[in-house]
């Protein structure tokens, strides 16, 4: 599938269905593997020190009383860097998907391009 091409309105619609089609097994397994360790250290912080996000970050915001407590800013770390994964994700496997022209893209290229450009992306997101 070419990334960069001119494409009418009907092509536009249909494209991104047909890509994920094709790509959604090699995406869901770079997902699991590279987003899935931050997700569940989320999970096991939220379980651990019995933060409610939602609740307390509502409560505070009506009150105006958010602190930077220590649950918190764990918190704020991991998504933080969750965030910088994800991005890193997507981006190496684009890369790599344009540069191998569709052909094989392996989990092994994406770590390659993650372990690249993970800090840049980090430093990005963080400015």
């Amino acid at each position: 599938m070419e990334l960069y091409k001119k494409r009418d309105f009907g092509e536009l619609i249909s494209t991104p269905f047909i890509f994920f089609g094709k790509e959604i097994k090699i995406l869901l397994t770079g997902i699991v593997i590279f987003i899935g360790p931050f997700i569940l250290s989320e999970i096991v912080l939220i379980r651990w020190f019995g933060f409610h996000p939602v609740e307390d970050i509502y409560t505070q915001v009506q009150n105006f009383q958010y602190s930077f407590d220590g649950t918190s800013s764990f918190m704020m770390i991991f998504s933080f860097f969750q965030n910088v994964m994800l991005y890193t994700f997507i981006g190496s496997y684009i890369k790599v998907l344009h540069t191998k022209e569709s052909r094989n893209v392996e989990i092994n290229d994406i770590w390659i391009e993650i372990k690249r450009f993970f800090w840049p992306f980090a430093g990005a997101l963080m400015l």
